[in-house]
């Protein structure tokens, strides 16, 4: 009995050393900056769906309001054995680079993200490649809580925005977790059914609606969810991410933002620019 376990463990082995180079992924992470202020999370799954197997995969993650700069990052990605970054459009972003490895047709990569910023955050995700394109850009915002004075809740305005140049995308499973607590793992975050339909942005369009809480949450979480499907065709990206609320800081000359009632979602389409 011992004999045979003992050659099907050999067996098990030798099948393992045969694997495919491409099959035998690894991690890489990279970070730069200082990693001190207000800390932005999101964990997205890419699907390699371009080509029989691809090398390298590149993108920018970047916040987009003039007065908010980045501080510092730390970037992770599943399936790759080198990676490198550096600083990206004058200070409010980073490049990010995976590269040495040769990942296979029909394959999800994770990709988590740490971004410390000045102040209050947005996040975007843009110029995925692989060999070729990836995914199109896009980005979100949340506002800071602003009181209703009808309903006496605190509204968090929450946008999502297609960057993309040229393809549009289907956005499906929105859904919300305003919290105190906080998750090492945006995927272990629970969530509710999503509230809202399933829509498609073109470029430059935008969606948006309001969160409620009944009170500021500072100190707190806004986590959320989201797929992201290209409609020329491919696989969804899913997305989790964290916004921490932070009170506003009297230096920063901050936007004013319109409250838009108690409504529980808002669905409105327009042009961003």
């Amino acid at each position: 009995m011992k004999t045979k376990q003992l050659g099907l463990l050999m067996v098990s082995m030798i099948a393992i050393l045969m694997l495919p180079a491409g099959l035998a992924l690894a991690d890489t992470a990279t970070e730069g900056g200082v990693q001190e202020g207000t800390l932005v999370r999101q964990t997205f799954k890419i699907h390699q769906d371009k080509a029989p197997y691809v090398t390298d995969l590149h993108f920018n993650i970047t916040q987009k309001e003039p007065w908010i700069l980045v501080n510092g990052w730390r970037v992770k990605i599943s399936g790759f054995a080198n990676s490198s970054s550096y600083a990206h459009d004058d200070g409010h972003g980073a490049q990010i680079n995976a590269y040495g490895a040769k990942i296979p047709y029909c394959t999800w990569i994770t990709i988590e993200v740490d971004f410390w910023l000045t102040d209050w955050n947005t996040l975007r995700i843009s110029d995925v490649v692989w060999t070729i394109k990836a995914i199109p850009s896009s980005g979100w915002t949340l506002d800071y809580p602003v009181l209703d004075p009808g309903s006496g809740k605190w509204l968090h305005k929450f946008s999502i925005t297609n960057d993309d140049e040229t393809d549009s995308f289907n956005v499906s499973g929105l859904t919300f977790n305003a919290s105190k607590d906080w998750y090492d793992n945006l995927t272990d975050v629970s969530f509710q059914s999503p509230p809202y339909p399933d829509f498609v942005l073109k470029p430059g369009e935008s969606w948006q609606t309001d969160i409620s809480t009944p009170e500021p949450l500072y100190g707190g979480h806004i986590y959320f969810k989201y797929n992201i499907t290209d409609i020329n065709g491919g696989d969804p990206v899913n997305n989790w991410a964290d916004h921490p609320i932070v009170p506003v800081k009297e230096a920063v000359d901050a936007p004013e933002t319109t409250s838009f009632g108690s409504v529980a979602g808002i669905l409105a389409l327009f042009g961003l620019e």
